[in-house]
């Protein structure tokens, strides 16, 4: 009696990319409501039959892991906004400084694991761009290409030009250049194919990914102002401010209407599933990096434009208090979203962990370099130490993303499960248990005396070469488990 073939659908929520074990799922992150078209077929295609032996290595990362192509570059937003923050806080010490610097190297090999990955992907695949380029999701996060580059080039001009000289000013020059070009090319052309694809979308498919496309001229704008900075020639700079003013229209005005799409997709719809909760917090990114980039731009105006001819020294003393009035009034719009964002994870308490979890990040540390840069330009110590406040909050959540983004990229069986609230009791389950057999084997005790009440049974008591095994058994149970086991 021969089996019928079984026939599987798309399932949601898998987290597994677009192609997983023969069969599509949609990817995990997204709110919009994917139903199965040509182009998810043709991707499924390309897979050949004896793909599933290569289902771990470089193969199963290159091919079959489709985030790594575009939504992996927010772990580059992520990690050089923290480097950004260590070293511009208002209350900074050295050792703040080369933290920095760890940060900064840590996100270059990042980016450049990454960019290396999506170019072999689409070398190796070349029908998988066009697929990608009109998919309704996927194409949207190009845009984190050209922001997570922008956090290197600041850096670059932050930490390489005081050491290096002005030869690393034009350098990054060069690299804002490239930026500012695939952020206008990511904008404009990403909405146009949003505009003239063939596939409906309804209001209560919306996305908040919608954002990224225009939210890539935003960040090439602030980073202009840093840019502006450190290169030697006024004349250059001036283009560059001037350039750095279009962009920052382009992005906030593009940005804005979104926000006021999203805003009444919640209203009407409601909030988002809990796997993409924290996507909330995506509209405090374009508000954030919009008022720390009017600020910046001011202040490079304000010493600029005086070298040189084209506008009146009273011009740019108007640019520079327009730009700090505006910037306070981006963060005032910012803290209401700041306030809908936490109350909603406060609503809903557990959510599983996947790549959204960046949307933590980013946004909060743009809104964090926000605040510390109203606390420099008015100069105001509260927005001085809110700043330092919100990069404490930053940090762990950045921790946490980086602990946990590793299985999403290369499975293992410790973070397999994903992370989830409930497992916190868990966790402080297993650190206890592990002071407890630090306290056992180093201890001042004498030989043959029991242990204390609150300490482990006699029972219990294991050797020494037994903990790593005990332990490396014990995490794997409590992760795939609500209730915690007793060792």
């Amino acid at each position: 009696m021969t089996s019928q073939p079984s026939h599987s659908h798309p399932q949601a929520g898998k987290g597994k990319g677009l192609i997983a074990d023969g069969n599509v799922s949609i990817p995990s992150g997204n709110i919009t409501d994917l139903t199965p078209h040509r182009e998810i077929r043709e991707l499924n295609q390309v897979k050949d039959a004896g793909t599933d032996k290569h289902d771990h290595g470089w193969r199963y990362i290159i091919e079959l892991n489709n985030d790594a192509a575009t939504r992996w570059f927010s772990v580059n937003m992520g990690t050089g906004i923290v480097s950004m923050l260590l070293y511009t806080l208002p209350y900074n010490g050295r050792w703040l400084y080369w933290l920095s610097i760890v940060f900064f190297a840590l996100n270059a090999l990042f980016f450049l694991i990454f960019f290396g990955i999506s170019i072999l992907r689409y070398v190796l695949y070349p029908s998988l761009f066009p697929i990608m380029i009109t998919h309704p999701t996927q194409s949207l996060f190009l845009g984190t290409l050209p922001m997570g580059f922008a956090t290197l080039i600041n850096m670059l001009c932050l930490v390489c030009v005081p050491a290096w000289g002005q030869q690393a000013g034009y350098v990054a020059l060069a690299m804002w250049i490239v930026d500012a070009v695939l952020s206008v090319f990511t904008c404009f052309g990403i909405i146009f194919i949003m505009i003239t694809r063939r596939t409906k979308t309804k209001l209560g498919s919306m996305s908040v990914a919608w954002l990224l496309p225009s939210a890539s001229c935003v960040v090439a704008a602030a980073s202009g102002g840093i840019v502006a900075e450190v290169v030697p020639n006024s004349q250059i700079a001036l283009e560059i401010l001037v350039t750095s003013f279009i962009l920052w229209g382009i992005g906030i005005s593009l940005a804005s209407m979104v926000i006021v799409i999203y805003l009444m997709r919640l209203m009407l719809h409601k909030l988002p599933p809990k796997a993409v909760i924290v996507s909330t917090f995506l509209p405090l990114f374009p508000i954030g990096e919009g008022g720390f980039g009017i600020q910046k731009l001011g202040s490079v105006a304000k010493v600029i434009l005086p070298q040189t001819d084209i506008l009146q020294v009273a011009a740019s003393d108007a640019l520079y208090k327009t730009g700090n009035i505006t910037g306070l009034l981006f963060w005032a719009f910012g803290l209401f979203w700041l306030s809908l964002a936490v109350g909603s994870i406060a609503r809903v308490r557990i959510f599983p962990f996947n790549l959204s979890w960046w949307a933590f990040t980013f946004p909060l540390g743009v809104y964090a370099t926000c605040t510390s840069q109203l606390g420099q330009e008015m100069p105001s110590k509260f927005f001085a130490v809110l700043g330092a406040v919100n990069y404490h909050v930053i940090n762990p959540s950045e921790t946490c993303c980086l602990l946990f983004s590793h299985s999403r990229f290369y499975p293992s069986p410790l973070f397999c499960c994903g992370f989830s609230w409930r497992f916190l009791p868990c966790m402080a389950f297993l650190i206890k248990r592990c002071f407890y057999l630090l306290v056992w084997l180093f201890g001042a005790r004498k030989e043959g005396e029991s242990l204390r009440r609150n300490d482990l049974p006699r029972s219990r008591v294991v050797d020494c070469c037994d903990i790593s095994t005990r332990l490396s058994a014990l995490v794997p149970e409590c992760l795939s488990r609500k209730t915690v086991p007793y060792v």
